[in-house]
């Protein structure tokens, strides 16, 4: 993944899109959790990620001093999820939305 995804970085720099803008990526099924660690070494690149049937994987949750909250080491990440995937559970989605909205610091 990364030298492909290194070369369209590259390509959409030389046709002349400017450094100063920051991109999203998107990803589907497998391919998010790839992107996961693709963008996690690559933050000063993407703005954000687009998850589309899969969602950030448990060890990307990070424990919040003991307290039991989580906090995700991650850019900004929005993940679609549907209930006739088929291969993502949608428990796995809740999950993700649990540790994401409902259980996170004030």
């Amino acid at each position: 993944m990364g030298p492909a995804v290194d070369g369209a970085i590259d390509a959409l720099t030389h046709a002349g899109f400017p450094k100063g803008n920051k991109m999203f990526i998107a990803a589907h099924s497998l391919g998010t959790v790839m992107t996961l660690s693709y963008v996690k070494s690559h933050r000063d690149v993407f703005e954000g990620a687009i998850m589309m049937g899969g969602g950030i994987t448990r060890g990307n949750y990070v424990n919040n001093n003991s307290t039991g909250l989580t906090e995700i080491d991650m850019i900004p990440t929005l993940s679609i999820h549907g209930t006739k995937d088929g291969l993502y559970r949608i428990s796995r989605s809740a999950e993700g939305f649990y540790h994401q909205v409902e259980n996170i610091a004030p």
